[in-house]
């Protein structure tokens, strides 16, 4: 263990405890760390440099409250979010429970979500993964009968969310995912997204 790191409740419950997260993501531009924290409902801030909290590798932050209506842990980790994360400065971007891909602008409020888009599924969106220089984040709905991801577009200036591009992976698209799907990746060198399906047919 390099070291431990307190994560407190939210300002409305302080003494509640980091029992339920998910998928983390470090901001190589600002080496600000963030974690979807269902047990708060919040994304959890941590400063890995020290830059903006004098020290390194404290909580900066929690990022959620009654604007943003994350779903929090529910029982399941089919409904419960936030969920997979990610970043690149000053966009923020995170999936929920409840099927929604958000967006916050680090730049303008952490208070405040700029896009809040519903993908069209019944259970959680997660598994994020972000072009940055073209504007490009797939969202994926792993825990559906059927996965999909959503291609989304992303406005580089402001970090909203628009154009959703519906891939599903079903016997019809070719790949038949029976057992739903895991984190994508970005890989600027080939300029492709690659998602892990853990099981086909």
């Amino acid at each position: 263990m390099i070291t431990t790191i307190p994560i407190n409740g939210t300002a409305g419950k302080p003494t509640n405890q980091l029992f339920s997260f998910d998928i983390s993501y470090v901001d190589p531009a600002n080496g600000l760390y963030y974690l979807g924290d269902r047990s708060n409902a919040a994304i959890d801030v941590i400063d890995t440099t020290g830059a903006f909290t004098g020290t390194p590798d404290t909580l900066y932050g929690q990022i959620g409250g009654g604007a943003f209506g994350f779903q929090g842990d529910t029982g399941t980790t089919a409904t419960s979010g936030p969920n997979g994360v990610a970043a690149a400065f000053p966009c923020i971007f995170a999936g929920d429970g409840n099927s929604r891909a958000i967006s916050i602008n680090a730049s303008v409020s952490f208070v405040q979500p700029v896009s809040a888009l519903n993908t069209g599924g019944q259970f959680r969106a997660d598994e994020l993964a972000y072009d940055p220089a073209d504007g490009l984040l797939l969202v994926t709905n792993n825990a559906e009968t059927v996965p999909f991801s959503t291609l989304l577009t992303v406005n580089k200036s402001t970090c909203a969310l628009s154009n959703p591009i519906k891939i599903t992976y079903n016997a019809a698209s070719g790949v038949n995912a029976t057992n739903g799907a895991e984190q994508s990746v970005w890989d600027p060198g080939t300029q492709r997204f690659y998602i892990s399906i853990p099981e086909i047919g």
